[in-house]
């Protein structure tokens, strides 16, 4: 059963209390500097954000409040994200489950059914349209060095990405118990080692006994990205989670240096370029 079935429905007055929170968003959000190239986006704090779903983020900041045991998950799109779901919630949930099992959720279900999308969980429960998930997108399909000088000057969704890399940088120098920081090419080097890292992490750390019996090897490959994409269940149908979207398109190459084939030798210099001035005394690279 999708657990947020079970948030109950909202009263009447509640209902007219978010009708009236979401129309106060909705105009704040139409006097945000505004940039159209790509999609309709909103600046807000800095960030930019589609300014279809920013009502919404908004409302979940103002009102959702996370519990001291919460985990989540933050990357931008197409970074990993839904390789790194199937990883913990196989790691959380290995004594239930355990990798070689064939009933293994990981192998009957798309991770973002298994580990929810935050723009789920904050829902208007009477009028899902509300969120702004539904709908035409009005995405336009521009050309790959235009994209590339919008996403170097940060006009991305929720761009600038050099900024999120800092924040959780420097957040988890200060506070290692509490924000960890994960590197796609280190993941893709050392899987067997960056989970037994991440579990330490979450607080469930591999013990001695499952290290013997190839537990974390066991989950690396049924979380490998070889293995996700060849699923069944990731192959055919349709994710909907307030949007349609085909599972084939959450899996593409997941290999490392892929950009080769994409980007010419001088837009890889000036993205390289702009990432060191941007991480300049960070302690971070890329």
């Amino acid at each position: 059963m999708d657990p947020l079935a079970l948030i109950p429905l909202k009263t009447q007055q509640e209902d007219a209390e978010d009708e009236r929170s979401y129309q106060v968003h909705s105009d704040l959000v139409s006097t945000l500097p505004e940039d159209s190239r790509w999609a309709p986006v909103r600046k807000f704090h800095g960030f930019w954000f589609r300014d279809g779903w920013l009502p919404s983020i908004l409302a979940t900041r103002e009102h959702f409040l996370a519990r001291p045991g919460d985990v989540f998950i933050a990357a931008v799109p197409k970074s990993g994200t839904t390789w790194l779901k199937s990883i913990v919630f196989s790691v959380v949930h290995r004594g239930r489950h355990p990798p070689h099992h064939e009933d293994h959720p990981v192998r009957h279900a798309n991770p973002h059914d298994l580990v929810h999308l935050h723009d789920q969980l904050y829902r208007w429960r009477k009028n899902p349209d509300l969120t702004g998930l539904k709908g035409s997108y009005g995405i336009r399909p521009i050309p790959l060095d235009e994209a590339l000088d919008m996403f170097c000057s940060g006009i991305t969704n929720s761009g600038p990405f050099w900024r999120h890399v800092l924040e959780y940088g420097n957040e988890h120098v200060a506070h290692p118990d509490r924000v960890f920081f994960l590197k796609y090419e280190a993941m893709k080097e050392d899987p067997v080692g960056s989970l037994q890292k991440l579990a330490a992490f979450l607080g469930c750390p591999f013990t001695a006994d499952e290290e013997s019996q190839g537990v974390p090897a066991g989950i690396s490959e049924l979380c490998s990205f070889s293995n996700l994409r060849n699923l069944g269940v990731n192959k055919d149908g349709v994710l909907e989670k307030g949007r349609h979207v085909e599972k084939k398109l959450f899996f593409r190459k997941g290999k490392v240096g892929d950009w080769t084939n994409h980007l010419t030798p001088e837009m890889a210099e000036k993205l390289d370029r702009i990432t060191k001035e941007k991480l300049s005394g960070s302690g971070l690279s890329f």
